[in-house]
């Protein structure tokens, strides 16, 4: 059998609207230091404290978002690529990266949220391979929200959820004979 590789396109209007939308964030968070700044120096605001942590929080929160979504633009990778070793998620700023098909026990979507939820064989192994503590952490909210670490939210991609959710069935069950 001859390997084949599918690759899923990013939907780019959607991550430049979500880079626009953090940019907005970032911006409200220098806004709120440079506020803070101001009612310290009339007066108004004697203690402005509230201000700075509010901007800085925003700023340390969306700097690196930004960051990744406009790398995820300039290198034009697939946001998803199906091959016989598994799937490469590069589709947001929490992708899970390369997940095997002998780690994945089933495939199911959530309409809810958009999302492709892939439950793992061993999902705490999974959780623990990720030496990235951002990664890590948001592995194990979508743990907790979704019963799996990996969820792929297809709102990036250019594909239907069912479309995704059946292509992904027929390719694992394809790859694990």
């Amino acid at each position: 059998m001859k390997s084949e590789t599918t690759e899923i396109a990013l939907m780019r209007k959607n991550v430049i609207i979500a880079l626009l939308g953090f940019s907005y964030f970032l911006w409200s968070g220098i806004d709120f230091i440079e506020a803070a700044q101001a009612f310290k120096a009339k007066g108004t605001m004697p203690n402005p404290i509230g201000l700075y942590i509010c901007g800085a929080a925003l700023i340390l929160m969306c700097l690196p978002i930004i960051v990744r979504l406009f790398l995820m633009l300039y290198k034009g990778k697939p946001g998803l690529i199906i091959n016989e070793e598994g799937i490469i998620d590069n589709s947001g700023i929490m992708a899970a990266g390369k997940i095997k098909w002998s780690a994945i026990k089933k495939i199911k979507a959530n309409d809810e949220s958009n999302m492709i939820v892939l439950k793992m064989d061993k999902p705490k192994a999974f959780i623990r391979q990720n030496s990235n503590p951002f990664l890590h952490l948001c592995f194990v909210i979508k743990w907790l929200i979704y019963g799996s670490p990996v969820a792929i939210n297809v709102t990036a991609l250019q594909q239907d959820i069912t479309d995704m959710v059946n292509l992904l069935m027929d390719k694992m069950e394809l790859y694990r004979k």
